[in-house]
């Protein structure tokens, strides 16, 4: 199984400044843009940044982080002016952001217009994303805001696909697989097997209309 696949859905928690963090949501990601927070980034860290970070990642929509200092951050602030604290905290961190962040990779099928449709949207793009989602999942908006980012964008592409999009996940596959494309039976029978109803019955038939010539 493809590991980016595998990470980007069943994601993992980590401990950071002595607390269980878990997924990274997309909730969490419209807070740290809010604060400027540089952890996503990569740019300097500061011992703050990080302590801002926690606190934001242990939220969940529809409710902000409590900004307030306590005495917990005093003392992760002075723990973490010791070079072995700091590389530790460091290592979970990058290791938890490595996990988080397994998005999909694409390559594209058809090369032959380079507009994209949707290219001119002006939305914000995490609102696009929860719009999109709460829109064909039926989920809540609680629900999609409290969505881990990496799972909500291999489901978000997963939808584009059986709409019909040009791009195909690049996944690795099992080597029993590896060269021989899967036949129209196989393909059918997967849909029905992992699909939910509604969602097998649109992909079979949108098979068939590109074999009958219908587009």
């Amino acid at each position: 199984m493809d590991l980016n696949f595998l990470n980007g859905i069943v994601g993992g928690g980590t401990r950071l400044l002595g607390k269980k963090i878990d997924g990274l949501t997309l909730w969490h990601l419209l807070l740290l843009e809010a604060v400027e927070n540089p952890v996503i980034s990569g740019e300097h860290i500061e011992p703050e940044d990080l302590i801002l970070f926690q606190k934001i990642v242990l939220c969940s929509y529809p409710n902000p982080p409590n900004l307030q200092p306590t005495w917990r951050d005093k003392f992760w602030r002075l723990r973490l002016f010791s070079v072995k604290v700091a590389k530790r905290e460091a290592k979970r961190l990058a290791e938890w952001l490595s996990v988080q962040m397994a998005l999909p990779k694409f390559y594209k099928v058809l090369d032959s217009q380079q507009i994209r449709e949707g290219s001119n949207m002006s939305a914000p793009p995490l609102l696009l994303a929860v719009a999109a989602l709460s829109l064909k999942t039926n989920e809540t908006l609680k629900d999609v805001w409290n969505m881990r980012y990496a799972e909500s964008r291999w489901i978000e592409s997963s939808i584009a696909e059986l709409e019909g999009s040009e791009l195909r996940f690049d996944i690795k596959t099992d080597e029993e697989t590896q060269g021989r494309p899967m036949t129209e039976e196989e393909a059918n029978a997967l849909a029905l097997k992992e699909l939910p109803p509604e969602l097998a019955k649109k992909f079979i038939n949108s098979k068939n209309k590109k074999i009958n010539g219908i587009s």
